[in-house]
Parts: C-alpha cells; structure tokens; sequence
C-alpha cells in the first residue's frame, strides 16, 4: 500500500483507491475506494467483521494494505476511538506517552480530565469520561 500525504488534491482531504485487505485467506476489505472532500460529514456503519475498524486502522497507518493507496492531504490528521481498551488500564496508563508535553498536559485539562479521572480504570468511569480520555488521545497526536 501507498500512503501518500504530499500530493495535492483539490478540495479532497483523503482519497483512498482500491484498497484491499486480508487476514490469511480470510478477504476484509476488496477494492474499496471513497473519497472524502472538505466539509464532508461522513459516518462509518455496517454489521460486526465487516472491515470498519480494519479501514480505520489503516487509515492511522496502524495496518498496511495488501494493495492499493491512501491519500492523505498534508493538513489532515485522522484518529479514531477503538473498540477495544483494556478495561483495567488507568487513564493515566493510556495517555502516558501524550502527558510528556506540557501543551498536552494542558489541553487534557481544558477538556475536564482531572487527577481523579486520570487515576481511574476504564472499567469504572462513565461513557462521557472515556470519550474525552480517548478525544485527549487523539488530540495529542495532531
């Protein structure tokens, strides 16, 4: 796969080209294209294994495509809340390596994670808490 984020696209921020996808023999994702365009809204549905987390992670460059190309607009940066976190991980714990600057120390802040929520486990917080610990996340990256 080719992901590529210097080309230009005109009023396109992603542009993904016939992307497929397969864990063994078992095909996820074959042929996909869409492109995506400033001021789209978009939403990603369908039933369980159907490959939306899969293009998700390939989206973040977290998984490589068996073929095809990604075309990222240099001004874009994708994230995405997971299915999956473990559920005895601390908030403190999942944000660890974001909370090493202190840009990023203040924007977990402004979003209303205090010490008491950052000491927490997912297990036990609320489903607005883990939306913000997550939205924190992805915010650090940009």
């Amino acid at each position: 796969m080719q992901k590529n984020s210097n080309k230009k696209i005109a009023g396109q921020i992603l542009a993904v080209k016939n992307i497929s996808l397969s864990f063994g023999p078992h095909p996820v994702l074959d042929e996909v294209s869409f492109e995506v365009q400033a001021g789209d809204k978009i939403g990603l549905i369908g039933p369980n294994g159907s490959g939306k987390s899969s293009l998700m992670k390939l989206l973040v460059g977290q998984l490589e495509s068996d073929k095809g190309e990604i075309v990222l607009s240099p001004n874009v940066s994708v994230g995405f809340q997971p299915q999956e976190i473990m559920e005895d991980m601390t908030a403190l714990e999942y944000l660890e390596e974001s909370l090493n600057s202190q840009e990023n120390n203040s924007s977990h802040y402004a979003l209303g994670l205090n010490d008491e929520i950052l000491a927490k486990k997912f297990s036990e917080m609320s489903g607005g808490e883990r939306s913000k610990i997550v939205l924190a996340k992805i915010m650090s990256k940009r």
